[in-house]
């Protein structure tokens, strides 16, 4: 069996294992076990189903991009790839770790890596303008029904949309990108320089079919 075989095999489980390990190295388990005591059944319960939910709608969210990108997964697949990132997102602050998590899974199995970094790309940038869209909507609602002392804020997150909403345009400028391609052109044989050109290249690529990008949107409010 050759070594890539045995990668492929072996991988996930190994990367899954020491997920699992860093995580019970920092977890305080007798401080966890105490406060899990002091705490209704039924509302524990009721925890665990409302965050499996919410897990299967982002790993349902996600896999809509995948599909667009031809690297799709299973239900089951994209499920347990997004609840093993969770771990690693504990471990690793900032949702990095999630993040180069799911996109190490999938390239473990031969998925493109480029590809699979511009779906995550692409779900960050449309899920914070999914919260920010939210939010002006809320504000703005409650700027009408008289709290003018939360004008300043809503202006606030107005301005926050329109730039996100202009600087996501931007990224997908051929005229912008063709000028970072001659600022960086003496670094061309460079491997990061060369793997950001790809990035950018599936990004764009993605972000061109509407479909999928506006259905992760749609779906990015609801689960907000």
């Amino acid at each position: 069996m050759t070594r890539r075989v045995l990668l492929k095999r072996w991988g996930p489980w190994i990367l899954m294992a020491v997920v699992v390990a860093l995580m019970a190295r920092f977890l305080d388990l007798h401080a966890t076990l105490a406060a899990l005591s002091e705490i209704e059944p039924v509302a524990i319960a009721l925890t665990v189903v409302l965050f499996l939910l919410n897990r299967l709608s982002m790993a349902h969210k996600w896999n809509v991009l995948l599909r667009a990108h031809d690297c799709g997964l299973s239900t089951w697949a994209a499920f347990r790839i997004y609840m093993a990132s969770g771990f690693a997102g504990y471990v690793i602050p900032a949702s990095v770790g999630s993040d180069v998590f799911r996109a190490a899974r999938l390239s473990l199995v031969g998925r493109s890596a480029s590809k699979v970094s511009a779906t995550i790309v692409l779900e960050r940038v449309l899920g914070l303008l999914a919260i920010l869209t939210l939010s002006s909507v809320g504000l703005l609602l409650s700027v009408l029904q008289g709290r003018h002392d939360l004008v300043p804020l809503l202006s606030a997150v107005l301005a926050a949309l329109f730039v996100g909403t202009v600087l996501t345009g931007m990224s997908m400028s051929k005229r912008l990108y063709r000028l970072l391609r001659r600022t960086t052109s003496r670094f061309a044989p460079n491997k990061i320089v060369q793997m950001l050109h790809a990035l950018h290249d599936q990004y764009v690529t993605l972000s061109k079919g509407v479909r999928s990008p506006l259905v992760f949107f749609l779906l990015s409010i609801v689960n907000s």
